[in-house]
């Protein structure tokens, strides 16, 4: 597998196997909206597998139904925020490809 350079006009992708399935988080944002995300791990194949972690939200949780052990690809959004004077990525999952 391999995971694209980030770039705004191409695609961005991961395949690989997931490992990890962590419990769904919801709250309320800033301006009063629900919110809630699932976060997975999908670790690549080959000599030197890489890890990946991203975030499904909302309603793409149950319509996308990632469950641990299987094969995917996903196709990743990846933004900045900034949070009292750090950075941190923002990894989520549009689309998915069952292999």
């Amino acid at each position: 597998g391999r995971l694209n350079t980030i770039s705004t006009d191409m695609d961005n992708t991961i395949s690989g196997r997931i490992i990890a399935v962590m419990e769904e988080q919801s709250g309320i944002s800033k301006n009063g909206s629900s919110w809630r995300q699932r976060e997975y791990v999908i670790e690549t194949d080959g000599q030197y597998p890489k890890k990946c972690a991203f975030k499904v939200k909302g309603e793409n949780i149950e319509k996308f139904g990632i469950k641990q052990g299987e094969t995917i690809t996903a196709h990743l959004d990846i933004d900045a925020h900034d949070w009292q004077g750090k950075w941190f990525n923002d990894v989520t999952t549009w689309k998915i490809d069952r292999l």
